[in-house]
């Protein structure tokens, strides 16, 4: 009996050691939302690890391992401590936290435009929101870049804040023309040609196209909030 029970005792140790394999529930596919760009982390029951975001063929290689409820996920070459516990991962610490469960986050949903917004109410001063990359909308925090704002006034725009298009720019009032529910402007600087759109969307949110040439970047921001009145 005492043979029995030291055998039964030394399989569930290596059983322990093997990296994750024993663990059911852990492999498979979770997700996470950085700025609105999901990732797909995938654990494969051999202990192998990939991040990548859905539909593109780059991934990131790495491992895994688990012991009780604690996570260690290497990616290349970079270990990111955690738990696995109620259904999720969490990996990080107090600076930076990402949170894993197997449910894919929802995309950032842009309105349709409203095509019969008025020139007053693209007035006002507006803070960006969310920028598109290769049609992927992401949380302008995110971006890791001086991104503008935008000040409409009688039918004119003008960027706020340290950006390439300010650069491009300006900041002086830049005189736009109303039409077909749109403000637009374009110019010509040297072989190549400049444009900025504004459209009103259904949600009150505004989209800004801004071309550069062949290139297009779309910008959306949300209406600032009123400033309290001096006491």
């Amino acid at each position: 009996m005492k043979k029995l029970f030291s055998l039964i005792l030394a399989v569930c140790m290596a059983c322990m050691m093997i990296p994750a394999v024993a663990e059911e529930g852990v492999a498979g596919e979770w997700y996470t939302s950085l700025g609105g760009m999901t990732m797909v982390l995938n654990l494969a029951e051999d202990g192998t690890a990939e991040m990548t975001m859905p539909g593109s063929e780059n991934a990131a290689a790495g491992s895994w391992v688990l012991d009780g409820e604690k996570i260690t996920i290497t990616i290349e070459d970079s270990p990111a401590e955690g738990t696995y516990a109620d259904g999720t991962i969490t990996l990080g610490d107090e600076d930076m936290t990402m949170v894993f469960t197997r449910e894919m986050p929802k995309a950032v949903e842009i309105a349709a435009v409203n095509t019969a917004a008025a020139a007053e109410d693209f007035e006002g001063t507006w803070d960006i929101a969310y920028i598109a990359y290769n049609g992927t909308v992401v949380d302008a925090s995110a971006a890791g870049e001086q991104l503008p704002g935008l000040v409409v006034e009688n039918g004119a725009m003008k960027f706020t804040g340290d950006s390439s298009l300010a650069q491009v720019f300006g900041t002086n009032a830049l005189p736009m023309t109303f039409a077909d529910g749109a403000l637009s402007m374009s110019v010509a600087l040297g072989e190549t040609s400049y444009g900025l759109k504004l459209e009103m969307l259904e949600d009150g949110m505004l989209s800004l196209t801004a071309s550069m040439g062949d290139m297009n970047v779309n910008m959306y921001f949300v209406k600032a909030a009123a400033e309290e009145p001096a006491a």
